[in-house]
């Protein structure tokens, strides 16, 4: 009885590997055409530019936000940057547009690389002509 029941068991374990090697070697890809390939290449640097457009946004609000360096408020970084601050909320808006358009074009959205949390500021601000910004 023990034998038979361990001849069952290794007649077992040899059909389910053999299941598995067939499987591994009867599903063959085609190769890719070169349309593919090049789509594949547009849909690669879209992808990299949208992680590349998501660091810098990351650095720029973490510095601004989240600055753990001593004196390093929210208030005096942008006083620090004078006349930029402006810009450089310009260019945030911009940037997570820009994020969000490059999303669709892998079928995703702005949300699914950057939380909401981290694109409104967390403090009310005024931008004044010149670009300077100041927290209300």
């Amino acid at each position: 009885m023990k034998q038979h029941l361990a001849h069952l068991i290794l007649a077992a374990m040899a059909a389910f590997t053999l299941t598995t090697k067939a499987q591994l070697i009867d599903t063959p890809k085609p190769e890719p055409t070169a349309a593919e390939l090049a789509a594949q290449s547009v849909v690669d640097a879209v992808n990299a530019e949208i992680l590349h457009r998501v660091a810098v946004h990351q650095i720029c609000w973490n510095t601004i936000w989240k600055n753990e360096r001593p004196g390093a408020t929210p208030a005096a970084v942008l006083a620090a940057l004078g006349t930029k601050a402006g810009l450089i909320f310009a260019f945030a808006s911009e940037n997570l547009d820009h994020i969000d358009r490059c999303a669709q074009i892998i079928g995703k959205t702005r949300a699914d690389f950057i939380a909401d949390a981290d694109c409104i500021p967390p403090v009310a601000f005024t931008v004044s002509a010149d670009g300077i910004v100041t927290l209300n």
